[in-house]
Protein backbone atom coordinates (compact mmCIF):
# COMPACT_ATOMS: atom_id res chain seq x y z
CA UNK A 1 0.00 0.00 0.00
CA UNK A 2 1.34 3.43 -0.98
CA UNK A 3 -0.38 5.97 1.25
CA UNK A 4 1.12 8.90 3.16
CA UNK A 5 -0.74 10.79 5.92
CA UNK A 6 0.86 14.03 7.11
CA UNK A 7 -0.07 17.09 9.14
CA UNK A 8 2.11 20.16 8.95
CA UNK A 9 2.41 23.80 7.95
CA UNK A 10 2.88 25.39 4.54
CA UNK A 11 6.33 26.93 4.14
CA UNK A 12 5.13 29.69 1.76
CA UNK A 13 1.96 31.06 0.18
CA UNK A 14 0.65 28.55 -2.39
CA UNK A 15 0.47 29.63 -6.04
CA UNK A 16 -1.96 27.82 -8.32
CA UNK A 17 -0.61 27.49 -11.84
CA UNK A 18 -1.88 25.96 -15.08
CA UNK A 19 -0.18 22.86 -16.44
CA UNK A 20 0.61 22.55 -20.14
CA UNK A 21 -2.69 20.64 -20.47
CA UNK A 22 -4.65 23.43 -18.76
CA UNK A 23 -5.12 21.74 -15.37
CA UNK A 24 -4.77 23.71 -12.14
CA UNK A 25 -1.74 22.61 -10.13
CA UNK A 26 -0.06 23.71 -6.93
CA UNK A 27 3.34 22.53 -5.70
CA UNK A 28 4.09 23.23 -2.07
CA UNK A 29 6.33 22.18 0.79
CA UNK A 30 4.87 20.95 4.06
CA UNK A 31 6.94 21.38 7.23
CA UNK A 32 6.20 18.39 9.47
CA UNK A 33 7.42 18.33 13.08
CA UNK A 34 9.50 15.41 14.24
CA UNK A 35 10.04 14.91 17.96
CA UNK A 36 13.02 13.05 19.32
CA UNK A 37 14.86 12.78 22.60
CA UNK A 38 18.44 13.92 23.00
CA UNK A 39 20.57 13.34 26.03
CA UNK A 40 21.13 16.55 28.01
CA UNK A 41 24.86 17.37 27.83
CA UNK A 42 24.82 18.91 31.34
CA UNK A 43 23.58 15.70 32.96
CA UNK A 44 25.45 12.45 32.46
CA UNK A 45 22.44 10.35 33.50
CA UNK A 46 21.23 8.01 30.74
CA UNK A 47 17.65 8.41 31.98
CA UNK A 48 17.66 12.21 31.63
CA UNK A 49 16.65 12.99 28.06
CA UNK A 50 15.38 16.31 26.74
CA UNK A 51 12.63 16.38 24.12
CA UNK A 52 13.78 18.21 20.98
CA UNK A 53 11.91 19.17 17.86
CA UNK A 54 13.05 19.17 14.30
CA UNK A 55 11.15 19.38 11.04
CA UNK A 56 11.07 17.43 7.81
CA UNK A 57 10.22 19.36 4.65
CA UNK A 58 8.03 17.30 2.34
CA UNK A 59 7.35 18.19 -1.31
CA UNK A 60 3.68 17.89 -2.30
CA UNK A 61 1.56 18.42 -5.39
CA UNK A 62 -2.21 18.90 -5.72
CA UNK A 63 -4.28 19.12 -8.88
CA UNK A 64 -7.45 20.88 -10.06
CA UNK A 65 -10.13 21.13 -7.35
CA UNK A 66 -7.82 20.42 -4.43
CA UNK A 67 -5.21 22.81 -5.88
CA UNK A 68 -7.84 25.56 -6.07
CA UNK A 69 -8.99 24.90 -2.50
CA UNK A 70 -5.40 25.18 -1.23
CA UNK A 71 -4.76 28.32 -3.30
CA UNK A 72 -7.97 30.03 -2.14
CA UNK A 73 -7.94 29.01 1.54
CA UNK A 74 -4.33 28.59 2.67
CA UNK A 75 -1.30 30.80 3.18
CA UNK A 76 2.22 30.48 4.58
CA UNK A 77 1.97 28.90 8.02
CA UNK A 78 -1.48 27.35 7.45
CA UNK A 79 -1.80 23.99 9.20
CA UNK A 80 -3.17 21.29 6.91
CA UNK A 81 -3.50 17.52 6.81
CA UNK A 82 -2.92 15.62 3.59
CA UNK A 83 -3.27 12.06 2.37
CA UNK A 84 -2.03 10.60 -0.88
CA UNK A 85 0.47 8.31 -2.55
CA UNK A 86 4.19 8.96 -2.62
CA UNK A 87 5.39 9.32 -6.20
CA UNK A 88 8.74 9.81 -7.89
CA UNK A 89 9.32 11.61 -11.16
CA UNK A 90 12.12 13.20 -13.13
CA UNK A 91 12.44 16.25 -15.34
CA UNK A 92 15.19 18.00 -17.28
CA UNK A 93 16.42 21.51 -16.68
CA UNK A 94 19.44 23.04 -18.43
CA UNK A 95 20.43 19.60 -19.74
CA UNK A 96 20.47 18.06 -16.26
CA UNK A 97 18.01 15.40 -15.14
CA UNK A 98 16.47 16.18 -11.75
CA UNK A 99 14.66 13.58 -9.63
CA UNK A 100 11.84 14.43 -7.25
CA UNK A 101 9.82 12.44 -4.73
CA UNK A 102 6.56 14.05 -3.62
CA UNK A 103 3.15 13.32 -2.13
CA UNK A 104 0.28 13.57 -4.64
CA UNK A 105 -2.50 15.01 -2.50
CA UNK A 106 -5.89 13.33 -2.93
CA UNK A 107 -7.39 14.21 0.47
CA UNK A 108 -7.08 17.49 2.34
CA UNK A 109 -8.02 18.80 5.78
CA UNK A 110 -7.53 22.50 6.51
CA UNK A 111 -7.03 23.42 10.16
CA UNK A 112 -6.02 27.10 9.71
CA UNK A 113 -7.84 29.16 7.10
CA UNK A 114 -6.78 32.53 5.71
CA UNK A 115 -8.25 35.47 7.58
CA UNK A 116 -11.91 36.09 6.67
CA UNK A 117 -11.15 39.33 4.83
CA UNK A 118 -8.62 37.46 2.64
CA UNK A 119 -11.08 34.74 1.55
CA UNK A 120 -12.93 34.96 -1.75
CA UNK A 121 -16.75 35.13 -1.76
CA UNK A 122 -17.00 31.57 -3.10
CA UNK A 123 -15.12 29.98 -0.18
CA UNK A 124 -15.95 26.47 1.05
CA UNK A 125 -17.99 26.02 4.20
CA UNK A 126 -16.30 22.72 5.18
CA UNK A 127 -12.73 21.86 6.02
CA UNK A 128 -12.28 18.45 4.39
CA UNK A 129 -11.91 17.73 0.70
CA UNK A 130 -11.07 14.60 -1.22
CA UNK A 131 -10.51 14.06 -4.92
CA UNK A 132 -13.71 12.04 -5.31
CA UNK A 133 -15.69 15.20 -4.41
CA UNK A 134 -13.66 17.47 -6.71
CA UNK A 135 -13.01 17.68 -10.45
CA UNK A 136 -9.35 16.73 -10.31
CA UNK A 137 -8.67 15.18 -13.71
Amino acid sequence: MNSVHLTGRLTKDPEVRKSTRGNDCVHFTLAVRRRFHKKDDKDSSEDQQMPKQNADFISCVAWNGIARVIGNNCKKGSRIGITGPLQSRSYETNGTTKYLTEVRVNELDIFDFKEKEELPESDLNGTSVNEEEMDIY
